[in-house]
């Protein structure tokens, strides 16, 4: 069973909201059952796309964010969740087909199905999801970026093949874990996370994966241009002269292809149109 945690807000219809928080347990003494609980709701964050100020809101359930909740079910025993005032649970049950299906080597998700997925992704805003700002660029304009870039290459993945990680994907999460020789602590990179989806074979786990990389990557090249400290703001007088400078995108990121496994011109074709 999947519990989902949520509260019903008037928002607009364009943009993707989510609520802060996340879903606990503890097993009640002397019982050995488990119950549930949710501690606090909120603040509730979202994308930020531009929309038209006269269009009426609209009711929605907004829902926790994070990975699916799920939890064992037994229809003998009762599920006990708490929640604040005004907050909603609802649920849902997941079944399983009885019969074993073989999977062929090397099943990869058709086109379709990447492109859908990146679509309800890329909506929901992954860098404001992460609260991922870089050196003067907002969390919305680097899902601007992210959403160009994979707009730009068919809603398909640059790392996956075949259904897992390919090797530019094994070459990209190496640089990122060796991050602290260059004085840059790889925490910064989402590392975890990427390890969390690196043997996930769902389409949502490689979709997932995929943009971590990305977005592991971009944080890298920017912190590689100017810094993971602004030096000007450590001591102004001995840095006096420094200024925070916006990072090339795509004259970095080329350079930290060439770097660790030298110019590759079709990549740098998918990626920003150009073989430059």
């Amino acid at each position: 069973m999947e519990l989902i945690v949520g509260k019903t807000v008037q928002v607009d219809e364009k943009n993707r909201y989510f609520f802060a928080g996340k879903i606990e347990n503890e097993t009640i003494k002397g019982w050995g059952y488990t119950r549930y609980y949710v501690s606090k709701l909120g603040p509730m964050a979202g994308t930020l796309m531009a929309g038209d100020p006269n269009v009426p809101k609209v009711s929605k359930f907004i829902t926790l964010a994070g990975e699916p909740y799920i939890i064992r079910y037994n229809s003998r025993v009762p599920i006990v969740v708490y929640v604040p005032e005004g907050v909603e649970v609802r649920y849902r049950i997941w079944t399983t087909d009885v019969g074993l299906k073989e999977m062929q080597k090397g099943y990869a998700a058709s086109k379709e199905e990447y492109q859908n997925v990146f679509v309800e992704h890329l909506e929901m805003g992954p860098a404001t999801y992460l609260n991922l700002n870089v050196h003067g660029a907002t969390a919305a304009d680097i899902d601007n970026k992210l959403t160009e870039l994979y707009h730009g290459n068919g809603l398909q993945p640059f790392w996956i093949r075949d259904g897992m990680p390919d090797k530019r994907a094994a070459d990209i999460l190496a640089v990122l874990e060796d991050a602290e020789s260059h004085g840059l602590h790889p925490d910064s990179y989402f590392i975890d996370m990427i390890h969390n989806h690196w043997d996930r074979k769902d389409t949502v786990g490689l979709v997932r994966l995929d943009m971590l990389l990305t977005l592991g990557m971009m944080r890298y090249v920017a912190d590689q241009a100017e810094g993971r400290i602004e030096p000007h703001e450590v001591d102004p007088k001995l840095f006096a002269t420094a200024r925070d400078v916006e990072v090339d995108w795509e004259d970095d990121v080329l350079y930290f292809y060439e770097d660790i496994y030298g110019r590759d011109q079709l990549l740098a074709k998918a990626l920003f149109g150009s073989g430059q």
